[in-house]
């Protein structure tokens, strides 16, 4: 099993934020070191053979690039540590192999001189945040995964891609404008019957973001 890793667009990233201080710089450095690019990779390699149950004997080669991260909490390096001491972040990354990509999520929390610890979030282009998504999961994709199988046997499920079907707008409902609007499409597999379903994601106006189920008004 081989492995490519891209990481150009790291590094522009960064740049294009301005990364000139020594921590901007570690993090830089960080995101190209061959330790987080094996964590992404390993993370990837589980999603496919033990979650999703996909390319499960795959002998091409792997080409892993990144395509966006964002920062719940800094990161902080100690002098000499290759790994951060502190801080939380979330890493988008496709995942190509066997002529078939996929985009997949990983939440990763610092452990002080150890190794980050990286945990698998639903993949594809989602734009939930943590919060929503835990919100979304548990009152949305459960209620209707049991309410649309056809297998009530099947007791595990697993979202195996999520994608924004409407970019933010503007929408009236009630005589009341709401902003920011978008949509998105999710794929879940219930043992083996795949279930879709809709999302409607409505922020309102204080920090937080309402949703439900179906397409949003038009």
């Amino acid at each position: 099993m081989k492995t490519i890793i891209t990481l150009l667009a790291i590094t522009a990233s960064l740049m294009s934020m301005g990364a000139k201080s020594t921590e901007e710089g570690k993090i830089a450095s960080y995101f190209k070191s061959g330790d987080f690019q094996k964590q992404l990779f390993d993370l990837g390699v589980y999603w496919d053979r033990s979650i999703l149950n996909i390319q499960t004997n795959c002998k091409s080669k792997y080409l892993l690039k990144p395509v966006s991260y964002s920062f719940i909490k800094p990161l902080k390096f100690e002098s000499n540590n290759i790994h951060p001491t502190h801080g939380i972040w979330t890493f988008r990354y496709s995942f190509s192999r066997c002529n078939e990509s996929i985009i997949y999520n990983a939440l990763i929390s610092a452990q002080g001189n150890k190794k980050p610890r990286m945990s698998a979030i639903v993949p594809g282009t989602t734009s939930t945040s943590l919060q929503l998504l835990r919100d979304v999961y548990v009152g949305g994709v459960s209620v209707m995964v049991a309410a649309k199988r056809t297998n009530s046997e099947c007791k595990k499920f697993s979202v195996i891609n999520t994608k924004v079907t409407l970019e933010p707008t503007t929408i009236e409902q009630g005589g009341k404008e709401y902003n920011g609007v978008w949509e998105e499409f999710w794929t879940v597999k219930n043992c083996d019957e795949q279930i879709d379903m809709t999302f409607c994601f409505v922020p309102d106006g204080s920090g937080g973001t309402n949703w439900s189920s179906g397409k949003c008004a038009r």
